[in-house]
């Protein structure tokens, strides 16, 4: 019984004219209230509504598609770095052999990479096709916009064409360094024949890149360096 007088009281006083349960409940509800949490730039929730500057970068982040991966990025620019290097340097420089062996590791790498790597890097996903590519050649010359989220029909021609365009170069570079094969002159010959078709090649992929960025409106050296291309030119994706 005096355990219950306390309570007892409070609910003497509330029938007389005191505060109402409900209203002293919300009363301390209202204060006890807890802010709306909100995920901060760094993963940590926070109170604080997003800044400008974080509600355009998740802006862009969703109308980004990863295409490119980390590991397409490197090769490539790398076997620019060292096609670059073996087109300028002389062939007497101690160099030009082992930029040549790289140069092979590199488009090995991406001979696997392209069985086993990301979606847009498989082969799966910019198969070689003629009919492809006469087809996309005929849309450039009615006008119209053709996206791909990885290479094009052309751009996949010239990709293959590039890879094996340069294991035949750094193929026949190897054979002139053999025994069996050193002073012959067709294969010397074949080599430089190969070299001015790589040459020739990279001019081709060049202009093309620069032609379909225009085309296409879309930044393709930048994808290459981001990974990531527009999704409003790829409402599928």
């Amino acid at each position: 019984l005096l355990g219950l007088a306390p309570g007892l009281g409070a609910i003497s006083r509330h029938r007389k004219g005191g505060a109402s349960p409900a209203r002293s409940e919300s009363g301390i509800n209202k204060r006890c209230k807890s802010p709306v949490l909100r995920p901060m730039a760094d993963g940590v929730l926070g109170s604080g509504p997003l800044n400008s500057k974080q509600a355009k970068k998740e802006s862009d982040m969703k109308q980004q598609i990863k295409v490119w991966d980390i590991g397409v990025r490197v090769f490539h620019w790398a076997l620019v770095a060292g096609v670059t290097y073996e087109l300028l340097a002389s062939e007497a420089s101690p160099w030009h052999i082992w930029v040549g062996y790289a140069i092979m590791a590199l488009v090995a790498w991406r001979l696997l990479w392209g069985l086993i790597g990301t979606r847009y890097a498989r082969f799966s996903a910019f198969p070689p096709s003629i009919h492809g590519a006469v087809e996309h050649l005929e849309e450039i010359r009615e006008g119209k916009p053709t996206p791909a989220l990885s290479h094009n029909p052309l751009g996949a021609l010239m990709v293959y064409n590039l890879l094996a365009t340069l294991v035949m170069v750094v193929l026949t570079g190897y054979m002139m360094t053999t025994i069996r094969f050193y002073g012959d002159a067709w294969v010397g010959d074949l080599h430089e024949m190969l070299v001015n078709w790589l040459i020739f090649s990279v001019l081709l992929h060049v202009a093309g890149v620069v032609f379909e960025s225009r085309r296409s409106h879309e930044n393709l050296v930048k994808s290459m360096v981001t990974g990531y291309k527009a999704r409003q030119g790829h409402p599928k994706a």
